[in-house]
């Protein structure tokens, strides 16, 4: 199956049935449709007008991965004779519709509508920002299955599938936590705590969509707490929640986000459109087999599919979804029917060049694979050569140097460019119907080799301060002028204390002095969760700011033997404590950088 989030940002019919064609040619017979969502409720529901007059609409959008909301009002919803015309649309061609509609969380739109449906009676608006809510539906409150029961009632009017997704991720428990009606839920019905209210939550509807002839399935945090008697369960954090399901005998398709969510980068960020972040190119899709061999022959039979999934937070228009979805859907239709034993990458690959003629013929705004053989940022001292290595057979690239972008009639790349002076090139393929696919740029700089900073220091390792951020933030910039917590001497890029002496938020800066073996060109590449910036000699090489995954980045220097100051500022509000930095000298592998060089 595919996966299409219209919650953040929502599509044309026209464009829904264009989906659904592009599933059936690739024989992708579940279409999982993600209605709900804090940024907007997408469907009609007769009894409740208010959540598509309000619930449908919010009052802004994020702009990028800033903290800043634009002012334009955004939202839409589809009909209930259209969401009939796209199930009838897709059953013509052997797709199934599977709905979802999110619960407990991801629930804000329908606060909105009607803010009796949570813990605490307040106004509430449709979220503008991506990310988790706090506010969720109340569980202590019989109002709300009432509620819900009539939406379900109404949507199984519409959707004929046996399925119908409850959702049930990402559900922070802070206001069941804080709500008497929760807690005398958890006392009434014993429950040992909020995660079995989750439980309670989620049987209980099942129950009901039970009693109507329906299975639920859900995100895998439907699995804490337990597992309600008959659901089934899509595994999208990696696949353990998969195994423990088949395990429990239930039913599931995996979609684990390292192989399957199309929204994740699918090459190096530079030149790419705005993703959420990860990285998934073509060949990963291709190389996942859904069966886990964790489990033992009579479990794998409860593996019963795999599913592709498109989160739109950072894709606002049909062209934007194709690029993402293909054709990464391509490779999850090989994974999905293919036995294991006959897929082959190379043989896959080779096929592809054939089938992106029938996509260049329906005109679809596919990614071309990728050009490779050249870095986005060089630096040289003499000379260099820039060598494009196309990604697809009897494809044309061509390119300039004079700042435009390539077209029809741009230079033919034939063969590799000598280099001697600062440059920056622009390149692409051009497909068989004659678009252009992604454009690359790729800079050359010449430098003259910085002369060292210091003749010899006495101490090896590095000078660091430690700072508490008493606040989720965004950039390293708000991390300048707050004092530090404390401050010493370490022998590397490692954290200056284990886990738990660590604040739960944190800033580092590391400083002191690399020791570089002679004159050349080096590369510094950091593998940071979250912001980090790398300088040397106080020019900034290394740019991975932002609340981010872990994400490398790189930069170049030329750089004269000797000792070179070099700084590190990072900061970590969430997610894995991860920090690693690189060096390359050219022509050489990368290795992390030691306490063998560093000094202070």
């Amino acid at each position: 199956g595919m996966h299409l989030d219209v919650g953040r940002h929502m599509f044309p019919v026209s464009f829904i049935k264009k989906y659904i064609d592009y599933l059936a040619m690739h024989k992708l017979n579940a279409f999982h449709w993600h209605l709900t969502e804090d940024q907007g409720w997408r469907i009609e529901i007769k009894k409740y007008p208010r959540l598509t007059e309000i619930g449908a609409w919010r009052k802004g959008t994020q702009i990028g991965k800033t903290a800043e909301i634009d002012s334009v009002r955004y939202g839409g919803f589809y009909t209930q004779d259209e969401a009939r015309e796209i199930v009838d649309y897709a059953a013509k061609r052997f797709i199934t519709v599977v709905p979802e509609i999110e619960m407990p969380g991801h629930s804000l739109a329908a606060l909105a509508s009607y803010p009796f449906l949570a813990c605490a009676s307040d106004s509430f608006e449709v979220g503008t920002k991506w990310g988790v809510y706090e506010n969720i539906y109340c569980a202590g409150n019989d109002s709300v299955f009432t509620f819900l029961e009539d939406v379900l009632t109404e949507v199984m009017d519409l959707f004929p599938s046996k399925y119908i997704h409850i959702g049930g991720d990402e559900a922070p428990k802070t206001k069941w936590k804080e709500c008497p009606k929760c807690q005398a839920r958890i006392k009434n019905e014993n429950l040992k705590d909020e995660s079995e209210l989750q439980s309670y939550f989620i049987a209980r509807i099942e129950k009901f969509l039970n009693e109507h002839g329906r299975q639920i399935i859900g995100w895998d945090e439907i699995l804490e707490g337990g597992l309600a008697p008959n659901a089934d369960v899509m595994s999208w954090r990696g696949i353990t929640g998969g195994i423990e399901a088949a395990k429990l005998k239930h039913n599931v398709v995996m979609t684990p986000g390292s192989h399957c969510y199309f929204d994740h980068y699918q090459s190096a960020p530079e030149g790419e459109p705005l993703a959420i972040g990860g990285f998934l190119p073509l060949e990963k899709v291709y190389s996942y087999e859904p069966i886990p061999e964790e489990l033992n022959k009579d479990e794998r039979k409860y593996i019963i599919g795999v599913q592709g999934n498109v989160w739109t937070e950072y894709i606002a228009t049909p062209e934007q979804v194709e690029y993402m979805a293909l054709p990464r859907m391509c490779a999850l239709a090989e994974v999905a029917w293919s036995p294991v034993e006959k897929r082959d990458t190379k043989n896959f690959l080779e096929r592809m060049n054939k089938h992106y003629e029938r996509l260049d013929a329906m005109n679809v705004n596919y990614r071309c694979p990728s050009l490779t053989g050249f870095e986005y940022e060089n630096v040289f001292i003499d000379d260099a050569v820039l060598e494009i290595i196309p990604g697809q057979k009897n494809r044309v690239v061509r390119y300039t140097s004079d700042g435009s972008e390539p077209n029809s009639q741009s230079k033919i790349y034939t063969e590799p460019i000598k280099i001697t002076e600062t440059t920056t090139f622009k390149f692409c393929e051009f497909k068989s119907n004659g678009k252009r696919g992604k454009i690359y740029t790729a800079s050359y700089e010449k430098q003259m080799p910085l002369e060292p900073v210091a003749d010899e220091v006495e101490s090896k390792g590095l000078n660091f301060e430690l700072f508490k951020l008493k606040e989720i933030i965004s950039s390293l910039t708000e991390m300048k002028n707050l004092k530090p917590l404390k401050t010493g001497v370490i022998e590397d890029f490692v954290f200056p204390y284990s886990d738990e002496n660590l604040p739960q938020r944190f800033g580092v800066k590391y400083s002191g002095y690399i020791e570089i073996p002679e004159e050349d060109v080096y590369t510094f590449s950091v593998v940071s969760d979250d912001g980090t910036q790398l300088f040397i000699d106080k020019r900034l090489v290394v740019d991975n700011d932002g609340q981010h995954g872990p994400v490398e980045k790189s930069g170049q220097l030329a750089l004269k033997k000797g000792l070179h100051e070099i700084e590190l500022l990072y900061f970590q509000v969430g997610g894995p404590k991860t920090l690693q930095v690189f060096m390359k000298q050219d022509g050489e592998e990368k290795e992390e950088i030691s306490g063998k060089i560093l000094w202070h």
